[in-house]
């Protein structure tokens, strides 16, 4: 009888061995999934970043593109103003009209 219980003692380590084994195998494949996971997440996420500041950067060109025309109407404005300012001016002298103010 004691040839019987070392022999299910052994059984039973031995189980225990398999069972501890497979433990170990699954948190192995668990961390690589949660891994594989977060890395996917990582990725997505970077994706995105990537995306969004392309974004960004198209309106900023779009942006310059539109200040850069709004630069040269301000300065067309001034230069048709200082045109008009002198042509004013010109004006006066020939009405023979004081210019001091």
């Amino acid at each position: 009888s004691g040839e019987v219980g070392r022999h299910f003692v052994e059984e039973a380590n031995r189980m225990a061995s398999q069972n501890s084994q497979l433990m170990e195998t699954l948190a192995e494949r668990g961390q690589e999934e949660a891994i594989e996971l977060v890395a996917g997440e990582i990725n997505a996420d970077r994706e995105e970043l990537v995306r969004q500041q392309m974004e960004a950067m198209e309106r900023i060109e779009k942006n310059s593109v539109g200040l850069e025309a709004d630069r040269k109407l301000a300065h067309e404005v001034e230069n048709d103003m200082d045109e008009a300012t002198r042509r004013e001016i010109e004006r006066l002298q020939r009405s023979g009209l004081p210019l001091t103010r």
